[in-house]
C-alpha cells in the first residue's frame, strides 16, 4: 500500500470534486442509472393508496379512473417534494434531510408544515397547502434512507417521526460513538478514482464493514453530511456516505438500491428496499392522519370534504360573467344553464372542489367570491344581476383577472361578454397570472363593438383554452355544451390550431381507441366562415341527428359533440376568409401531462427541475415529457399555431414512475418561432393516439442578467446585461 502525501491529496481532490449526496433521489437521475425509486415515486405510490380508499384507480380497473385534476395534483405533491432537494435554502439544512441526528428537529420540522398545511386547506388555500404537504413529506422519507431506523432491525413506520418528538433518550447523545472507523487503514490507495473504487469494493459495498456501536445501544441516530450537518463533534459518528459525502466514502445511506455505478452512491444499499416500504407506508399514514385532523376540526363530512379537495377529487372551475347592461338577452340563459350544470354534478365524481365567480362591469368590479361549497356559488350566482355599462368596451381584462387571483392553481376558467377589451394592459396581467397557474381560459362571446376582439383569441391561445361565438338568444343553450366540456373529469386535448384562411383547407386529426367524446370547436375571429364539416375515417359526413351526435352552429362558429366516435383518422373541412380557431378535445384516461424544460442541478441532491419561464430561442436545453396512461414509446412534432410541422423527434424513455410514461433529451434545440408540442404513439389496444400540450410555447428571444449577488438595497446602481438571441 502506497501512502506518500501527494497520491492521498490526488484522491481527496477527486472526490472533494464530484461531492454531492441523494437523499431518496429526488427524481431520476441521468440515465436513471441507481435502482430504487426516488422521492417522486414513493410519494406518487403513496397517493395511489390515497386515492384507493375513495375508490380512484390509476386504469379505472378496478375503481374509478384518475381525472384530469387527479392527475394534476399527483404530479404537484411529489414534485414539491422533490424541491426540497433544489431550493437553494432548503436543500442545505440539516432538518430537512434528517441528517446529523437532528432527528428531533426533522420531526418538529413534519409537524409545523403540516399544521401550516392544514390551515390552508381550511382556507381553500389549496396550492400553497400542497406545497407544504409535499415539503413535509420529503422530510418525513428522509428520516428512513438517513437514520439506522432500518439498520436496527424496523419494517414499519416510526410511531414519533413526523408526529411527535421521540422519547427521550432514545437518540444518540452528541458525545455517543455510534459509528466505529477500524476499517479506514484498510482502504487500498490508487492513483484514479476509477482504480480506487474497484480495489476498495468488499469493504465499502459488498461486506457493509461498517460496524456500528449503535446496534449494542438499540440508539437512533443518522448520518452526517458535510453539505448540510458539517463535521461531527464527535470523529466516531455515522456518515451519510458514498462518493458524493466529502466527510467519507463509508457510511448509512440507503438512498439507492445500486451501491457503486462509476462512483459510490449507497454503501447500506441492501437495505434501500426496506427503507423504500416504510417510507412509503409512513406517508400513507401521515397523509390519512391529514384527513383525521380536518375531521377533527371541521367534522367527519366537511372534513373529509376538505381533504379530498386537498387531493383534487373534483376540478376546479371559475367564471367571470359581464353583468353589463347589454346582457339582457344572454344573462338569464347562462345563470339558468351554469346553476342546472353545476346542480347535476353535487355528489357526482367530477363535482368540482372548488369555484370562483367574478364579474365583467365598468367602472367598478366587486371583489371575486371563491369558495369549495356549491350552495354558496349557487347562491351568488342566482344573485346576478345587470347593472353599468353604457359604452361598448367594459373591464374584462380586469374581471378575469380578479377570477384568476381567486381561483387555485390548475382548473377552468370560462368568461362570458358581449363586449371588447377596455383594459388591454390588464388582459396581459390576466395571461400572465393564468399561466402562472396553469389555468386554462376559455372565452363565450355573443357580440363586439367591431370584428369579436383578438384579445379573447390571444388569451385562448396562451392557455390552452377556446373560444366560443354563440347567438344571444342560445346562450343557455350553447352555454350547457360548453360546460360538458369544461367540467369533463376526462378532458384531453388532441388539436390546437389558430389559421388566416382564404378559401378552404382541412385539418387532420387522430382518435384511439381510448376515446369515448369527441369535441370540437370552430370560431372566426373575424370574416366570414363559408362552410364547415368533419369526416369520420369511413368517410362520411358528421350530421346533427346521427347518432351520438349533437351540433350547434352560427354564421361564425360551429360545435360538435361527439359520442362514441370512430377510431381512425379524422378531417375537419373548413372553408373561411379570415382568421379562424379550431379546438379539437376529447374524453380520455390517456393524456400529455407535461413538457417542462429543465435542467440538470447536481450542486447537492442530483436530479432534472424545471426551470422558470421558457428558454432562449436557438439555445440547447433539457426538456422532459409526462404521458399518462398505458401506452408504447412515443413520439412528438413541433408545429406552428396554424398546423405546419416545425420538427419530428423522438426523446429517450426515462425513469420508472407509476402509471406514467416519461421521455428526456439534454440536446433539445428550442426553435425560433412559437410553438405547439403534440405527442403521438399507440394505446393500449394498439390504435394510435394523439395529443396535445394546448398552450403556445414562445421562445424568448432577450436575457436579462443581473451582475450583482447577495440582497439588493434600495437606491442602489446594479448594471443589466440585455443578451438578444
Amino acid at each position: 500500500m502506497r501512502t506518500d502525501g501527494k497520491l492521498i491529496r490526488a484522491i481527496t481532490l477527486v472526490i472533494v470534486a464530484i461531492t454531492q449526496v441523494a437523499a431518496f433521489v429526488p427524481d431520476y437521475p441521468r440515465a436513471a442509472f441507481t435502482s430504487g425509486d426516488p422521492h417522486i415515486a414513493i410519494t406518487q405510490k403513496a397517493l395511489d393508496e390515497i386515492y384507493a380508499v375513495y375508490g380512484y384507480t390509476p386504469d379505472g380497473a378496478d375503481g374509478i379512473a384518475y381525472t384530469s385534476e387527479i392527475k394534476r395534483v399527483r404530479g404537484i405533491i411529489p414534485e414539491k417534494n422533490a424541491e426540497v432537494d433544489h431550493d437553494k435554502r432548503m436543500k442545505k439544512y440539516p432538518e430537512y434531510h434528517c441528517d446529523g441526528e437532528q432527528l428531533n428537529e426533522c420531526s418538529q420540522l413534519v409537524i409545523d408544515k403540516t399544521n401550516e398545511g392544514i390551515e390552508k386547506i381550511i382556507s381553500s388555500d389549496l396550492e400553497n397547502a400542497r406545497t407544504l404537504i409535499g415539503i413535509a413529506t420529503h422530510t418525513l422519507q428522509d428520516f428512513y434512507a438517513h437514520s439506522n431506523w432500518i439498520e436496527l432491525g424496523n419494517s414499519g413506520a416510526n410511531p414519533y417521526m413526523g408526529f411527535s418528538a421521540f422519547p427521550f433518550g432514545s437518540i444518540a447523545l452528541p458525545e455517543e460513538d455510534t459509528c466505529d472507523h477500524p476499517h479506514l487503514q484498510e482502504l487500498i490507495l490508487a492513483p484514479s478514482i476509477e482504480d480506487y473504487l474497484a480495489a476498495n469494493q468488499r469493504l465499502i459495498c459488498d461486506t457493509n464493514y461498517l460496524e456500528p456501536s449503535f446496534q449494542a445501544t438499540g440508539k437512533l441516530t443518522s448520518g452526517y453530511y458535510l453539505g448540510t450537518s458539517g463535521y461531527p463533534a464527535n470523529k466516531n459518528k455515522c456518515y451519510h456516505g458514498g462518493s458524493f459525502d466529502a466527510l467519507g466514502i463509508l457510511g448509512i445511506n440507503k438512498d439507492s438500491a445500486t451501491c457503486r455505478v462509476a462512483l459510490v452512491i449507497s454503501p447500506h444499499h441492501d437495505f434501500n428496499p426496506a427503507a423504500e416500504r416504510a417510507a412509503q407506508n409512513a406517508t400513507v399514514k401521515y397523509l390519512l392522519n391529514i384527513r383525521d385532523e380536518l375531521k377533527a376540526k371541521q367534522g367527519n363530512e366537511e372534513g373529509d370534504r376538505l381533504f379530498k379537495s386537498f387531493l383534487g377529487i373534483g376540478p376546479s372551475l371559475g367564471f367571470a360573467i359581464d353583468t353589463t347592461g347589454s346582457m339582457g338577452e344572454e344573462i338569464a340563459g347562462v345563470k339558468s344553464a351554469v346553476a342546472s350544470a353545476v346542480q347535476a354534478r353535487i355528489g357526482a365524481t367530477d363535482e368540482p372542489s372548488s369555484y370562483a365567480l367574478a364579474e365583467i362591469n365598468e367602472p367598478n368590479i366587486p371583489a371575486a367570491l371563491v369558495t369549495t361549497k356549491s350552495s354558496d356559488f349557487l347562491s351568488a350566482v342566482s344573485r346576478l344581476s345587470l347593472y353599468g355599462g353604457g359604452d361598448c368596451p367594459e373591464l374584462a381584462g380586469l374581471g378575469t383577472y380578479k377570477a384568476l387571483s381567486a381561483m387555485p392553481m390548475g382548473g377552468e376558467l370560462l368568461t362570458y361578454t358581449d363586449a371588447s377589451v377596455k383594459d388591454k394592459d390588464m388582459m396581459s396581467e390576466a395571461i400572465a397570472l393564468a399561466l402562472s397557474k396553469k389555468i386554462a381560459v376559455s372565452s363565450a362571446l355573443s357580440g363586439s363593438c367591431s370584428p369579436y376582439d383578438p384579445l379573447y383569441f390571444e388569451l385562448a391561445e396562451a392557455t390552452g383554452g377556446q373560444v366560443f361565438i354563440i347567438n344571444e338568444k342560445e346562450a343557455g343553450t350553447i352555454t350547457k355544451e360548453l360546460l360538458e366540456v369544461a367540467l369533463s373529469p376526462y378532458l384531453v386535448d388532441v388539436m390546437q390550431v389558430g389559421d388566416s384562411l382564404s378559401g378552404a383547407k382541412s385539418y387532420e386529426f387522430i382518435v384511439d381507441s381510448t376515446t369515448d367524446k369527441l369535441f370540437a370547436n370552430i370560431s372566426l375571429a373575424s370574416g366570414k366562415l363559408n362552410a364547415v364539416s368533419i369526416a369520420r375515417p369511413d368517410g362520411s359526413i358528421v350530421a346533427l341527428g346521427d347518432d351520438g351526435v349533437n351540433t350547434a352552429s352560427i354564421s361564425s362558429s360551429a360545435f360538435y359533440n361527439i359520442v362514441n366516435p370512430q377510431t381512425g383518422v379524422w378531417k375537419v373541412n373548413i372553408n373561411a376568409e379570415g382568421e379562424v380557431s379550431l379546438s379539437v378535445s376529447a374524453n380520455s384516461p390517456l393524456s400529455f401531462e407535461s413538457f417542462d424544460f429543465v435542467e440538470y442541478d447536481d450542486s447537492l441532491h442530483p436530479g432534472f427541475f424545471a426551470i422558470d419561464g421558457y428558454p432562449l430561442a436557438g439555445s440547447k436545453v433539457a426538456v422532459k415529457a409526462v404521458l399518462y396512461g398505458d401506452i408504447s414509446d412515443a413520439r412528438f412534432e413541433l408545429r406552428t399555431k396554424s398546423g405546419e410541422i416545425i420538427r419530428s423527434f423522438t426523446l429517450d424513455s426515462f425513469g420508472n414512475y407509476p402509471a406514467l410514461k416519461a421521455f428526456l433529451s439534454e440536446d433539445f434545440v428550442t426553435p425560433y418561432e412559437d410553438f405547439l408540442i403534440y405527442a403521438f404513439g399507440k394505446d393500449e389496444n394498439g390504435s394510435d393516439f394523439q395529443r396535445v400540450i394546448a398552450k403556445k410555447i414562445v421562445p424568448q428571444t432577450i436575457m436579462v442578467s443581473v451582475v450583482s449577488s447577495g440582497d439588493l438595497p434600495l437606491e442602489t446602481k446594479y448594471d443589466l446585461y440585455f443578451s438578444r438571441n
